[in-house]
């Protein structure tokens, strides 16, 4: 097993490379590389968090068929949203208790470290609340997840791997 891996890591990999092992030496080494670029470079719990909040933010976008959000607006979506996202259990309580100030800046702290700022979005009339541009996460779509959020893995993608 490859020093690289943790021990969950190790034992996640195991069967395949044990698949690889028997396929030949050649496809053990390019198996080991694979886990190793997989598994050991994937970063800590707040990337892959924030990932997934950018894929969370782009299907509220896409289901609201709009291009900004106020940031109660856009928390309420996010709430909502059924999925495995921990959004809900951070932030409905106090989002039910009319604290929208908390929930508000751990997700601008979230976005921040994607370049993505608050900033005043005009809404219908006049009212110009702190939000986001569906714009502004055009860059951070495009780098950090370039598939449709929560699109099935055997959708044919025009991207291929090379190992």
């Amino acid at each position: 097993m490859p020093q690289e891996l943790s021990d969950r890591h190790g034992d996640i990999c195991e069967p395949l490379l044990a698949i690889a092992d028997l396929a030949g030496a050649e496809w053990a080494g390019i198996g080991r590389k694979a886990v190793v670029t997989l598994c050991a470079g994937e970063g800590n719990e707040d990337d892959s968090l924030g990932v997934k909040l950018l894929q969370c933010i782009r299907l509220a976008f896409d289901e609201s068929d709009v291009d900004r959000f106020s940031t109660k607006n856009l928390l309420e979506k996010l709430i909502a949203q059924e999925t495995d996202a921990p959004w809900a259990a951070w932030w409905e309580s106090d989002f039910d208790r009319g604290n929208i100030r908390g929930p508000a800046a751990r997700l601008a702290r979230i976005l921040k470290g994607y370049d993505i700022k608050v900033r005043s979005v005009r809404m219908s009339g006049d009212s110009t609340p702190k939000g986001y541009m569906r714009d502004d996460f055009d860059e951070a779509w495009k780098r950090y997840c370039p598939l449709k959020p929560f699109q099935d893995a055997t959708t044919p993608q025009k991207q291929s791997l090379h190992l």
